[in-house]
């Protein structure tokens, strides 16, 4: 059978993280903090932890990996539902990245939104939530370490 993990990396609670932690609960899911009560050592360190933290799961139990200071889940969806639409919306064998649908400056005008956007951070598809299978997640943390020379150590590019 198939499991739902649900990985973060947080060294405390901020921002959403209380809402965060019980949405998943209401959801019947919990939540693997990697990370808590440690300092704060950048993006890339987060990455390895996520990965060394990914690693201990079962290999084809499908795992979130989601940001905890700025991100909601929806209640109501179980772990079931998740699944489901992994399979049929996916395929059941990819890794899936969430897409920025607005501008990241709220403030700015449109064609600055779409600029940063796309030139900066290199599109839409957003590293604050992505999911897959745990042996496909892990194929793809180490690409996407190999990249920090080019990236400047942005964890988002």
């Amino acid at each position: 059978m198939t499991h739902v993990h649900v990985v973060t990396y947080a060294t405390h609670a901020e921002g959403m993280y209380n809402d965060l932690v019980d949405d998943l609960k209401s959801n019947g899911l919990s939540l693997i903090v990697v990370g808590w009560n440690e300092q704060w050592r950048g993006y890339i360190e987060k990455l390895k932890a996520i990965e060394k933290a990914v690693a201990k799961l079962p290999p084809n139990d499908l795992v979130i990996v989601i940001d905890a200071f700025d991100t909601r889940m929806v209640r109501g969806v179980t772990a079931d539902d998740i699944l489901e639409v992994y399979k049929t919306e996916f395929g059941g064998n990819s890794v899936v990245f969430s897409k920025d649908a607005e501008c990241p400056f709220p403030y700015a005008p449109k064609t600055i939104g779409r600029y940063v956007t796309r030139r900066v951070f290199g599109g839409t598809a957003n590293a604050g939530m992505y999911f897959g299978r745990v042996k496909d997640v892990l194929k793809t943390i180490p690409i996407a370490l190999e990249m920090t020379d080019v990236c400047g150590k942005d964890d988002q590019c």
